[in-house]
Order: structure tokens, then C-alpha cells, then sequence
């Protein structure tokens, strides 16, 4: 575990699981610009920090980032996963990895991509559900060779999809985010507008 905290916020409100990814700490960077200290998570410990963190009572950031292997190599984290997902104190994100474990336990599928992308990045237009300048478009930067297949059987109410080719690329509900791409990659123009939604849960409407 380490902690990487901002001197100007008194409290650490984000717990990042890392799944052995050189761009873990990369997130953890991005959101202390954003003024947001984090706890970085192996996986061997994060059932007790996820514990401490819900033990606190407390508003906070939940992400799960990227890595190797599948997601079906994690599911011994699914029971906590579930009760992070329907914990009204908790804003779940997922990035690469991550995203895949969050939509498989929504439904979906994950399989090997066509055309694996690693370190290059797709221009999107960002759907207006995300932000308030629909149309708007960005460079995201992709690193993957699994993809969460869009599936019409699938029906969520949950969710509001985004998808390209058949291919999810953004997932958003309520307390809940996660994208396919690298928000924290130096490929991915204004990163702020990827993550800034987590930074809003914690301090918009709290009796902070």
C-alpha cells in the first residue's frame, strides 16, 4: 500500500486497486492535480483498506485500474466489488481493467478485440450524458487487447452506454463510471473531463 497525499486536503477520499500496471500511480498522479490524495491497493490487501475505507463512513472514490490477465482472473473480488457498487458513499470508476471487471458483473462480455490497440490513440465524440458540450470531441488513448462486447441482450437501466464498433468504450450510472481508454494517459487530451465526475460526487451537494 501507499498513500500519496496532497498537502492542501486534510482527508485521503480515493482507494485505487492495482492490478500490477505501471499506469496505477499515473492515475494517482492525475487525480492529485485535481487536488485529491490517494491510497494505492494491492490486491492482497485491498478486502482490509476497502474495509477501513467504508469503516470511516466517509464519501469516497473507488477505482479499480488497469492490468494484465482477463477479468474472470479477479473474481474473488466479485462480493466486494457488489457491495461497492451498491454502497450509496462509494463512486465507483474503472479504467481499461477495470472497466472490463466493472460491465462483466453488469452483464456483459469480454473477449479478445480484432484489432488489439496498444499505445495509440482514437479520437471520440463524447457523448452528452458525460458532459454538458455534447458533440465535443477528444484523443483517447487506448492500451488493450480484450473488449467488452455490446450486447442487445443486455438491457440496463442501470447504464448509459457508449459504444464504437461494438466495442463499450464509456459506461456511466449513478455513482458508477468507467471507460475503456486511459483517462491519466499523456495521449488522452484533457484528461480533467474524464475524471472531474469523481471529484464532483465527493464535494457537490455534501455537507463537507
Amino acid at each position: 500500500m501507499k498513500t500519496i497525499l496532497d498537502p492542501s486536503r486534510g482527508e485521503n477520499k480515493i482507494l485505487i486497486l492495482d492490478f500490477e500496471d505501471s499506469f496505477t500511480f499515473n492515475i494517482a498522479e492525475s487525480f492529485l492535480n485535481l487536488g485529491l490524495s490517494s491510497t494505492v491497493s494491492t490486491v492482497g490487501d485491498f478486502p482490509l483498506n476497502l474495509k477501513k475505507f467504508i469503516d470511516s463512513g466517509k464519501k469516497f472514490v473507488l477505482v479499480l485500474g488497469p492490468g494484465p490477465g482477463h477479468p474472470k482472473d479477479y473474481d474473488q473480488l466479485i462480493p466486494l466489488i457488489k457491495t461497492a457498487l451498491d454502497s450509496f458513499s462509494i463512486f465507483n470508476l474503472g479504467v481499461c481493467l477495470g472497466h472490463q471487471i466493472y460491465l462483466r458483473q453488469f452483464g456483459h462480455s469480454i473477449r479478445k478485440s480484432e484489432k488489439p490497440i496498444h499505445g495509440q490513440a482514437r479520437e471520440i465524440v463524447i457523448p452528452d450524458w458525460l458532459k454538458s458540450d455534447k458533440g465535443e470531441k477528444f484523443s483517447v488513448q487506448f492500451y488493450n487487447s480484450l473488449i467488452v462486447e455490446e450486447n442487445s441482450n443486455v438491457i440496463s437501466k442501470e447504464l448509459d452506454t457508449y459504444a464504437i464498433e461494438g466495442e463499450i468504450l464509456i459506461a456511466k450510472g449513478e455513482r458508477f463510471l468507467s471507460y475503456q481508454f486511459h483517462p491519466e494517459s499523456i495521449g488522452t487530451s484533457c484528461p480533467d473531463v474524464f475524471l472531474t465526475p469523481a471529484r464532483d460526487f465527493l464535494y457537490n451537494n455534501s455537507d463537507e
